[in-house]
């Protein structure tokens, strides 16, 4: 008859040990953006959400924001039906949603006079990837502690769509083109109870322009003489104060400690965007942060678009 086994002391000290480890150590339960393997149903919100340039921007910024922020759990993002033509952060089952009724929403309204909506059009790809964007935005704002004193709408902006997309001229290209789509766009939006979308997200002319001033602020003096549009030294203050805000809970910060506030200290030097820049190109080029993605518990994820890292 076998003797039963039983957990040696060492090996039940070790294990304890390692649970300690596991609470004291900080990023051991940090969380990560991941894309849900799915194909949306209607084949004008697939083509949209399959296309290489929404598929691998999508998955490179989830890559960029996990490396970014300490986030507390994992979020997955999901094209799935919602039952209405919206967007929206669940914090419930921790899903952010890019609905299917708003790729298809997209595909049908903004593809120009002659298109074919099973074609994604550069606009519509544009205004595609600014709305993940800004949600993105809204869930980092949910999910992290951060001290928000502005309206909700202004906050996802500045944390999704202008931190993550500050320091690349393409992707900052992509946003202001994708967000004028969208201010046109909701200049004579639909009723509500038909496109809820425009009522939880309202794209003004003001939010264009705090977006553009952001943008613009990001830039590092050095990089003023080049550019088309010199940044004002009030957009210049709008973008430290936001990455002020931001940097307690950013992975490129130490974590503060918990037993005391951290002694007052100036404000970083603007280097964010340099460093979402280096995060960005390393998952494009299959780097760290396309690793991220990876693992036992993430080998599943963007199965439909091969292995995370490779070029779509």
């Amino acid at each position: 008859m076998p003797c039963p086994r039983r957990l040696r002391p060492w090996l039940a000290s070790l294990l304890g040990l390692g649970w300690l480890l596991s609470l004291a150590l900080p990023g051991v339960h940090a969380g990560a953006f991941r894309v849900a393997e799915m194909r949306p149903r209607d084949p004008r919100a697939a083509a949209l959400w399959q296309h290489p340039q929404v598929a691998q921007a999508v998955r490179v910024w989830s890559a960029v924001a996990t490396e970014l922020f300490r986030l507390p759990t994992d979020i997955t993002v999901t094209p799935a039906p919602c039952g209405r033509i919206d967007g929206f952060y669940d914090p419930g089952q921790q899903l952010l949603h890019l609905c299917e009724e708003l790729l298809t929403y997209y595909a049908g309204v903004l593809t120009p006079p002659g298109g074919d909506p099973r074609i994604p059009a550069p606009v519509v790809r544009d205004a595609t990837l600014v709305s993940f964007l800004h949600l993105m935005g809204h869930t980092v704002v949910a999910v992290l502690p951060l001290p928000v004193p502005v309206e909700v709408e202004e906050a996802a902006d500045a944390v999704g769509v202008a931190f993550l997309a500050a320091g690349s001229p393409e992707d900052e290209r992509t946003v202001l083109a994708g967000s004028a789509a969208l201010i046109q766009r909701s200049r004579t939006p639909e009723p509500p109870h038909l496109v809820p979308w425009w009522a939880h997200h309202p794209w003004t002319d003001a939010r264009a322009t705090r977006l553009r001033c952001l943008l613009a602020g990001s830039h590092p003096p050095s990089e003023a003489p080049g550019l088309a549009d010199p940044p004002t030294l009030p957009c210049r203050d709008a973008w430290q104060r936001w990455q002020t805000r931001l940097t307690p809970s950013l992975r490129l910060a130490a974590a503060p400690p918990e037993a005391a506030p951290p002694p007052p200290s100036p404000p970083p030097p603007p280097l964010a965007p340099r460093a979402v820049r280096a995060r960005r190109d390393a998952a494009r080029a299959g780097g760290e942060s396309a690793r991220l993605l990876r693992g036992p518990e993430r080998a599943a994820v963007c199965t439909d678009l091969g292995p995370a890292g490779a070029p779509v």
